[in-house]
Order: C-alpha cells, then sequence, then structure tokens
C-alpha cells in the first residue's frame, strides 16, 4: 500500500472513529472553558433576564458557537457592559468557529451580530430597534449583518415610516416581508417620503402584478411581476418597462411570471434587464429549455432585443 492509500485510509478511519466516539474534535482548539465562563458571567450581569449558549466542535457538527442573550428591559450602558462581557470572553478565543451573537429586545425583535460584536453599536442599534418594534408591535424584526429585516406587516408603507422613525438618517439595508396584499421591499435607507410617494406614482396602474421591488441609493433596481394572461404577456411587460423609466445609468433587473403557477414542469416565466446587460449565471440561464416554455422563452428573447443594452 502506497504512502497516499495508507493515509486515506487512515483519515477514513479516524472519521469513523469519530462518528462513533464522543469528544473527536475538527481540530480547532476545545474552548468548554470559556463557554463555561460566559455561562456563569453573562446572566449575573444586570439587565440580563435570560442567557443560552449553542457550542458545536465536532466532524459532524463543525465549529460554532452561537449566544443569545435575553434582555427586554435593559437600560443602554448595561447593554453596553453585556456586549463587552461577551466580546471580552470570546477575543480571540474563538478563531475558525462560526460564531453569531443574538440581542433580544422582545418577543419578536433582537440584533444579531458575528464574533466579538462592538458594544456601542449593539447598544445603539437596540435603542433604534425599540422604537421601530413600539411602532411595529406585530411584526417580526431582525437587525443583522444584511441590514434589518422586517416580517409579517400588513403594508410596507406603515413599516417604512416607522423604520424611517428609529434609524432617523442611519444608513441601513431594510428589507420589508408583507403578510398581505402588496409586494415586497430591500431598500437602501435613508429613504425618505418623498422617494417613496414618487415610486409608489411610478408603479400606480401597472398592468402586472408586482411581487417584489428593490431599491439602491433611492432607484428601482430590480423588480418581480406576475402576468394575469399569457397572451398579453407582451403588451403588459412592455407597458410595466415604458413605465419603470429605466437607463443606463440606472437598469432595472425585471423578473415575470404567470400569477398563480404552481407545480413541476416548464414554466411561463422570464427576465430582461432593461437598459442593462448584467444576467446571472444560473441553470436557467445556461439551459432555459430545461425550465421554461417555449413561449415564454420566445416572449422573454423579444423583451430583451427590445430592451436591454447588450447590443
Amino acid at each position: 500500500m502506497t504512502m497516499r492509500y495508507r493515509l486515506a485510509a487512515g483519515f477514513v478511519g479516524l472519521v469513523a472513529g469519530c462518528a462513533v466516539l464522543s469528544g473527536c474534535t475538527t481540530g480547532l482548539p476545545d474552548r468548554t472553558e470559556q463557554v463555561r465562563r460566559l455561562e456563569a458571567e453573562i446572566p449575573a450581569l444586570p439587565g440580563v433576564a435570560k442567557f443560552h449558549v449553542s457550542y458545536q466542535n465536532d466532524f459532524e457538527s463543525g465549529s460554532s458557537l452561537r449566544t443569545t442573550a435575553y434582555f427586554p428591559t435593559a437600560t443602554e450602558p448595561q447593554i453596553v457592559a453585556i456586549a463587552q462581557r461577551i466580546t471580552d470572553l470570546t477575543h480571540g478565543q474563538f478563531n475558525g468557529y462560526q460564531q453569531e451573537h443574538e440581542f433580544v429586545v422582545g418577543n419578536r425583535a433582537q440584533v444579531t451580530t458575528g464574533a466579538e460584536p462592538d458594544p456601542r453599536e449593539v447598544a445603539d442599534r437596540v435603542r433604534r430597534l425599540r422604537q421601530i418594534s413600539s411602532a411595529l408591535p406585530a411584526a417580526e424584526i431582525t437587525w443583522n449583518g444584511r441590514g434589518l429585516d422586517v416580517h409579517d406587516v400588513p403594508e410596507a408603507a406603515v413599516s417604512f415610516a416607522a423604520v424611517r422613525g428609529g434609524l432617523a438618517g442611519k444608513p441601513a439595508r431594510v428589507t420589508v416581508f408583507t403578510q398581505g396584499a402588496g409586494p415586497s421591499w430591500e431598500v437602501d435607507f435613508p429613504f425618505d417620503a418623498e422617494q417613496e410617494r414618487q415610486l409608489a406614482a411610478q408603479m400606480a396602474g401597472l398592468p402586472v402584478e408586482v411581487t417584489f421591488v428593490a431599491l439602491k441609493n433611492g432607484f428601482l433596481s430590480s423588480m418581480n411581476a406576475g402576468v394575469r394572461d399569457p397572451a398579453k404577456a407582451y403588451a403588459d411587460l412592455a407597458a410595466a418597462i415604458a413605465a419603470l423609466h429605466a437607463t443606463r445609468a440606472h437598469p432595472v433587473y425585471l423578473t415575470w411570471h404567470r400569477d398563480g403557477e404552481k407545480g413541476k414542469g416548464l414554466k411561463f416565466a422570464g427576465n430582461v434587464h432593461v437598459a442593462g446587460c448584467q444576467y446571472p449565471r444560473t441553470a436557467g440561464e445556461e439551459d432555459p429549455g430545461r425550465y421554461y416554455t417555449p413561449e415564454a422563452l420566445e416572449l422573454q428573447r423579444r423583451l430583451r432585443t427590445e430592451f436591454d443594452a447588450c447590443r
């Protein structure tokens, strides 16, 4: 047996042994002692109602540390102290581990950070999040590394007003998932009321069912729409494209689908980068015949020929 095969066989044996025996780590240092300190010290801090640690370091589950601190009534200085102690106890100790630290403000509102949370930033986000949550008591709100996610709201306009008041000009990407009618949104804030009014006017009366809208730096960047009648799809989508006023400086990536279409099989769907020419490298883009009907492909070809900037 060659050296290469002896090493491979040894590794397979090690992995098999790890599947049976406990305590077989991934090669990263064991941090059980640091976890015990977290579990002992954080719950004792003023303002902490509950604290939980999830720690793993094995081949089967990988290496991760996740903490959750509940402090619905903690003051801002107490929040700074809580986040600072978590950072002190984890600093440099969990390199290579996947880390997530949750700071729960209420039943449905929390700030989530990665490794070694910045105490002042956590406190600032908690303060703003409390204000937003008080205006949207039924919403589930998470402020994480991607931005501010707002779920379960009846309409986006109410959420925008609440978020606008809480952020008070602070930049953030805000995603709003509506519970009832109306599209979901992904918006870069600051996003003032006048911008919102102009966009609402721009979208009013579109002959398609808009399900998702994204804005970057105050300009519409992408939209998803449902078409009601395939026979009228070209006319409806062309009218919607005209209303979007896309330019080469601010193109719009428009995707569409047939309203209510579900199940397996080829779909009546497609996309066009209006006034732009950046298409994703997806299976549907590289082998569209496997996913879309011939009618959909012809509609997509026609729209791209007329409205994208690839020529």
